[in-house]
């Protein structure tokens, strides 16, 4: 093509117009912006873009490309911008576009029909913006990566709220592990897995609906704070954490837990006030408090004692008291003080 007789030529600016016929493949290798939206160019994308290495946009929205994603778009080291979008392109997403983390700061490859597992390196390009949406990830792909859906490194993610790709139970799940330092757990098995159902995490258990229904990481070597999105996990049954080293207050979201029957938070470092929702929640017939700094709670009706017997409701309360004034519990089954 005549085009490519332009060797030094560093901007190529057609957008909008009615160009036809595939990609010219001779274009020179200085480009530094190729946009050739919105035009109705057909046939693949090269596969030597790879050569551009001073491409820093490159824009083919809106025309009617088909085949893969070459991978060698990987090798663009300076690319900033790559717009794909409303083409029909297939097949799956390269993870070699994850090479591009530090320089990419928008991926968008929605409206087409992509297919497979959405690649983990999407999600290390760092303050990027991700566009997926309108292709076919359903078909082919349980769920996105976990650190994608989280917004771990990148900016944004338009499938973030998505319940398919990322499920917001896993969502809670994982907030849950970085607020209670999860680094340092002792047992972390799959917390940390990209693709792993969070069923298959340590001290996850759900039922036939993949809904978290039990949550168990007793004396696991959690720190930090326990995370407001527990709230999230609405069909948890049962929740111990005891005997770990949480910090700071017991979050209010937790009081909205309505179908918890066994609550142990015991042999942590909570503080404060305990949730005026625990008064709340009718089913409960477990509700261990004991050796933590709580200095007041609400007004929780008597238990249930025919299944924990003197174990069923145990706090702080009573004197002598480790506190200034002893806290107040009408329906404590059993007080623990650390001053006996």
């Amino acid at each position: 093509t005549q085009i490519g007789l332009l060797s030094k030529l560093t901007h190529l600016r057609l957008s909008s117009n009615s160009f036809n016929g595939s990609i010219p493949e001779d274009l020179g290798r200085f480009l530094k912006i190729m946009n050739l939206a919105d035009n109705e160019l057909t046939g693949s994308i090269p596969e030597d873009l790879g050569r551009f290495q001073s491409l820093k946009i490159l824009s083919l929205a809106g025309n009617k490309l088909s085949r893969s994603i070459p991978p060698t778009i990987g090798d663009m080291t300076v690319l900033e911008v790559l717009e794909l979008s409303s083409n029909s392109l297939s097949g799956p997403i390269p993870f070699q576009i994850g090479q591009l983390g530090g320089t990419l700061k928008r991926l968008d490859l929605s409206n087409n029909a992509l297919t497979g597992v959405i690649p983990y390196q999407i999600g290390q390009l760092q303050g990027a913006s991700v566009l997926l949406k309108g292709n076919r990830f359903h078909d082919t792909s349980t769920t996105a990566p976990r650190s994608l859906c989280m917004l771990v490194s990148v900016k944004e993610f338009d499938l973030a709220n998505d319940t398919t790709l990322c499920p917001p139970e896993r969502n809670a799940l994982s907030d849950f592990y970085d607020v209670a330092k999860g680094a340092e757990w002792t047992d972390g098995t799959n917390w940390r897995d990209e693709y792993a159902s969070y069923c298959e995490w340590k001290g996850v258990t759900c039922d036939d609906m993949d809904q978290v229904t039990k949550l168990n990481l007793t004396n696991n070597g959690l720190s930090g704070r326990m995370s407001e999105r527990i709230g999230n996990l609405t069909f948890i049954k049962v929740l111990d954490l005891s005997d770990n080293n949480i910090k700071g207050s017991i979050p209010t979201e937790l009081g909205k837990l309505s179908k918890l029957v066994y609550l142990r938070l015991s042999y942590n470092a909570f503080t404060g006030a305990a949730p005026k929702g625990l008064a709340e929640m009718k089913g409960l017939q477990l509700l261990q408090l004991q050796s933590n700094r709580i200095t007041e709670l609400p007004n929780i009706p008597q238990l249930d004692e025919s299944i924990y017997n003197k174990s069923t409701f145990v706090t702080d309360c009573g004197v002598p008291s480790a506190f200034d004034e002893a806290l107040k519990c009408e329906h404590c089954t059993m007080c623990c003080n650390a001053n006996e």
